[in-house]
């Protein structure tokens, strides 16, 4: 087993942070923007203002270097390849959508 090399994990991890983030923005903006307006103004809650945005978009980051750190961790065990990187997204998505429903 050779050593996690941190600097890929925390670019690899930026990078996916990125591109959840760009796809959390498109899914609320373009895909479900209308219908969560009218759910926000239905239930008198206010528009999420600068800093929650702020602590979405940071949130979304760390969770994609945990992400990559997970498959860095697990990728030893499983082999390169699709395996481990299902595995991770299912681990992380457990963890944090399904359990917290």
């Amino acid at each position: 087993m050779g050593k996690i090399n941190f600097g890929r994990v925390l670019l690899g991890g930026l990078a996916a942070g990125v591109i959840m983030t760009i796809g959390e923005y498109l899914l609320n903006d373009f895909v479900l923007g209308s219908q969560m307006k009218d759910y926000f103004a239905a239930h008198k809650f206010p528009t999420p203002g600068g800093s929650f945005m702020m602590i979405a978009i940071t949130a979304t980051v760390v969770l994609g270097i945990a992400i990559v750190l997970l498959y860095a961790m697990i990728r030893p065990r499983f082999g390169p390849g699709p395996k481990a990187a299902i595995i991770a997204a299912l681990t992380a998505w457990f963890l944090v959508f399904l359990y917290n429903n």
